[in-house]
């Protein structure tokens, strides 16, 4: 938390989330909305319910999943996604 911010994002840039990610589960759905925006959800994004969203510092995912740093690059109307936290992130076009 006393680190110098070096990533090429906003160091205000928050991100939606569900209870299951703050609780360790794995992220397997990442999006960008907007230059300082994301949403980062355990499951698909449409089946959390509203009341398990919580708004965070995007620092607090990165200190959760350090492989949430490939978010960092998404350019803005993108995403990733992945079938659990053990594989690699995959370009949600590619897939569509």
């Amino acid at each position: 938390m006393d680190d110098e911010w070096n990533y090429p994002i906003p160091e205000g840039s928050i991100v939606a989330t569900n209870l299951a990610a703050l609780k360790g589960e794995s992220i397997t759905e990442v999006t960008r909305w907007e230059e300082d925006e994301w949403d980062m959800y355990v499951g698909a994004s449409q089946d959390v319910p509203e009341e398990e969203i919580r708004i965070v510092p995007f620092a607090t995912m990165l200190g959760i999943d350090k492989s949430l740093e490939a978010a960092i690059n998404l350019q803005v109307e993108k995403g990733l996604w992945r079938e659990n936290g053990n594989d690699p992130w995959e370009n949600w076009e590619e897939e569509c």
